[in-house]
């Protein structure tokens, strides 16, 4: 599963990394030419290149995001803003003094212990996630939503109720890890697809077939480790060297 960071950061980079925000070197001064501070910020400064997340003088429209100033010049960072809705019991009505959920949770909170900031502590999500209950009390993590075609064995037909594949994989995902015993997990993580979603490639790790999906592979020269197109990866290799009679260890 990927971090709640992960899942933040991708889930507004679409929206945010087309908008060239300006830089700035001083307060009040000419905006930097040739210079694009992070996907997060709206503008950036005060140096010559201000790049960095912890550099934006304000943040990027339509993130969502609140400036958290943690420089004496007024920058700093662009973040979801803190939900306080902790809660300790189910049914509690006052929040937990000083404590935050983890920035995924929507405005429901999150709980039930005396200290639920975990990212799978929520009790509903942000905009644009699912919760995927992982505990009896109906808390869990949030995540961006995936295909729900989750297929226990080779030859099922019938998806697994509350499952869902994982956000990279293109229509279904399988298959069950140790049935039955109580270590089993369901299908959900990036390792168990079927097939991809659109430009991604499978890149089967399992006897079943199944297993992660990539960008397609790139073949490196061994000289310059520049991308070659003299040379092909094994199937199942993301990346590789152009080394002769290597096989699969040149991945």
């Amino acid at each position: 599963m990927r971090s709640p960071a992960f899942v933040i950061a991708l889930l507004f980079a679409d929206s945010v990394k087309k908008v060239k925000a300006t830089c700035y070197s001083e307060v009040e001064g000419e905006p930097i030419a040739d210079c694009t501070c992070h996907e997060s910020c709206g503008t950036c400064g005060y140096n010559d290149e201000p790049i960095w997340d912890s550099e934006c003088i304000t943040c990027a429209d339509g993130s969502g995001f609140e400036l958290y100033p943690d420089y004496d010049d007024g920058t700093g960072y662009c973040r979801v803003p803190p939900n306080e809705a902790c809660y300790e019991y189910e049914g509690a009505e006052t929040p937990i003094e000083g404590c935050e959920c983890d920035e995924t949770c929507g405005t429901a909170g999150c709980g039930y212990n005396d200290d639920p900031t975990s990212y799978d502590s929520c009790l509903d999500c942000i905009d644009s996630l699912v919760l995927s209950i992982q505990y009896e009390d109906g808390t869990g993590l949030c995540r961006i939503p995936g295909p729900e075609l989750c297929l226990e064995a080779v030859g099922d037909e019938t998806p697994i109720e509350g499952c869902m594949c994982h956000e990279t994989c293109g229509t279904s995902c399988g298959y069950t890890r140790y049935p039955g015993d109580m270590f089993e997990e369901w299908p959900e993580s990036d390792y168990d697809c079927m097939d991809c979603a659109e430009g991604l490639e499978l890149f089967a790790v399992w006897a079943d077939g199944t297993g992660y999906c990539l960008e397609p592979s790139v073949c490196y020269d061994p000289e310059s480790m520049d991308p070659s197109d003299t040379c092909t990866c094994e199937d199942n290799c993301a990346q590789c060297e152009d080394v002769a009679d290597l096989g699969t260890e040149n991945c």
